[in-house]
């Protein structure tokens, strides 16, 4: 007997010192896998208490969520999202990576200097678009990086908890009138503004903030808009924004097309200013969140008019009342399948040094019909007709997929390490700058 527990002991203590020497061996790529699923918890933790999930479902959980989470994205098996059959061409994203830059510049100087993508003027206001009116140094910056001339920055609004911070630009080289909203400024915030019950808007339902924000974006901006449209009455109305501006981009296209539709109306007096028929309209929404549903209710023309962008894991564009549910309840059944484990198990399994238990797999299979019905809760989806989904650049792989926005919205968050990083300004910016690049090339070979 004493044999025995001597070799038992003797097993733990080299199982112990093998993994230890391989997470040593192994450090840069812990660490920096740590430092991310670090913001990520942040994020998830914010998500919860944005929607109050832990006291909807159940107050604690046995295990870190730390450990949780890592050990369900090994679990995770996200349902099969074909790409679709329709192309982007290399002109649309193009001109997706150049309305890129208005969406970053909403963001005004701090922060586009915070992600690299100016330098940090001295001269330039502390914070981006805080203040009560844009100083001259924010605006020129904003010009600059948009590549226009001042003057031709028409209107730049400071936000406030009513309407969004918002610029209107002429942008004489591509014919275009842009107007540009400001996202969130951080993942919490973005996970905030992603939580909301659903509001009737264009005949279907729409998350109730961002629709409200886009009605108020459109009262502010629409006298500067409407007077560029008429001093220039073949260029194009452009819609652009990142995350929260992005999502609120997107809506403000269905209500600009539902009002056209209304107008064409026998009989309809109409309310307020729009642009006229003749006006296209095109709107580029990087990482927007999920914001309507049914996607069949949407104004007619409204979809197609819409380029949504998706970086990578950046899972911004997944998060809603509904997938944060879903989200919460395959924890919690995770950290009941895996409660009988000891923490060493538990962080064997999280580091990939352990197989997953079958009940750790089968715990995660909670479809959103499993769930308890919310109302004003539905699956939202992207309000585009296709989502162009960026990846890292791989030898042979192509620099983008372009996939249903319902297909994507059956598939819920994905937890990965990245899934904070990958929503950046900087990382979207690099990644079109790659797609637009490897598109290109290939558009030329297959030319010659």
């Amino acid at each position: 007997m004493r044999r025995l527990l001597l070799l038992t002991s003797s097993a733990t203590l080299l199982a112990i010192t093998a993994t230890a020497a391989f997470i040593y061996r192994n450090r840069a790529h812990y660490r920096a896998a740590v430092l991310q699923w670090r913001a990520a918890v942040d994020g998830i933790s914010q998500f919860a208490s944005s929607i109050h999930l832990r006291e909807d479902i159940r107050p604690v959980f046995v295990h870190p969520l730390p450990i949780l989470l890592a050990v369900l994205s090994r679990a995770q098996r996200p349902p099969p999202s074909p790409p679709c059959a329709e192309e982007l061409s290399a002109e649309t994203l193009a001109a997706a990576s150049h309305a890129l830059r208005f969406a970053c510049a909403a963001y005004g100087h701090a922060l586009m200097a915070l992600f690299g993508l100016v330098p940090l003027s001295p001269a330039a206001p502390p914070s981006p678009l805080s203040s009560a009116a844009p100083q001259p140094e924010e605006r020129a910056c904003i010009a600059r990086y948009c590549g226009l001339p001042p003057a031709d920055l028409r209107l730049l609004l400071v936000g406030d908890s009513s309407c969004l911070a918002h610029f209107v630009a002429l942008d004489r080289a591509h014919a275009a009138v842009v107007l540009a909203l400001r996202g969130t400024a951080s993942l919490s915030d973005a996970f905030h503004d992603a939580v909301a019950f659903t509001h009737p808007f264009c005949g279907g339902h729409a998350h109730a903030g961002m629709a409200r924000m886009a009605r108020a974006v459109w009262a502010a901006a629409a006298e500067a808009v409407l007077e560029l449209l008429a001093a220039h009455p073949t260029y194009t109305l452009v819609l652009t924004g990142h995350s929260l501006g992005a999502g609120t981009a997107a809506l403000l296209t269905l209500f600009l097309f539902h009002e056209r539709g209304l107008r064409a109306q026998p009989g309809y007096a109409p309310g307020g200013a729009f642009p006229p028929r003749r006006t296209p309209i095109k709107c580029f929404a990087f990482a927007p969140p999920p914001v309507f549903e049914p996607l069949a209710a949407a104004p007619a023309g409204s979809l197609e008019a819409v380029v949504a962008v998706v970086v990578g894991a950046d899972c911004v564009p997944f998060a809603s009342l509904a997938s944060g549910r879903l989200l919460f309840s395959r924890l919690h059944a995770l950290d009941d399948a895996i409660g009988a484990l000891s923490s060493g198990a538990c962080g064997r399994l999280a580091l990939g040094l352990a197989p997953l238990p079958p009940r750790a797999l089968a715990a995660v299979d909670i479809k959103p019909t499993d769930l308890p019905l919310m109302p004003g809760a539905p699956t939202l989806c992207i309000p585009a007709r296709v989502v162009a989904w960026l990846y890292p650049p791989a030898e042979g792989a192509p620099p983008l997929e372009l996939h249903s926005p319902a297909r994507l919205a059956d598939r819920g968050i994905t937890l990965r390490a990245s899934m904070v990083a990958d929503h950046m300004i900087d990382v979207y910016t690099a990644r079109m700058a790659d797609a637009v690049a490897e598109l290109s090339c290939a558009t030329a070979q297959a030319e010659t």
